[in-house]
């Protein structure tokens, strides 16, 4: 599994914006702020990494798609965990 968190991060560190937050149930808003982030960089893709996320933060993902281009993934850490997570499989 280690090997799997290197790549992840080998793989998005100065090509793919990552954010990484210490949080359950995280809400529309980090969503948003990010996408704005990402969009700024010039960028079209991130991944957000986190404990959970509320219904909104979803929703805000299918927004930032729609309106900005942005493809945006959603990961928990129980995603990271699991055998068949794969990084490079994300987009």
């Amino acid at each position: 599994m280690q090997k799997y968190i290197y790549n992840l991060c080998s793989w998005i560190l100065g090509t793919i914006p990552i954010q990484v937050k210490q949080s359950d149930d995280v809400g529309r808003n980090p969503i948003d702020n990010f996408a704005w982030a990402i969009s700024r960089a010039g960028k079209k893709k991130g991944v957000f990494v986190a404990f959970s996320y509320s219904k909104g933060a979803f929703e805000e993902v299918a927004r930032a798609k729609q309106n900005n281009g942005i493809d945006l993934k959603l990961l928990t850490i129980d995603d990271m965990l699991k055998a068949e997570f794969n990084p490079m499989e994300m987009f």
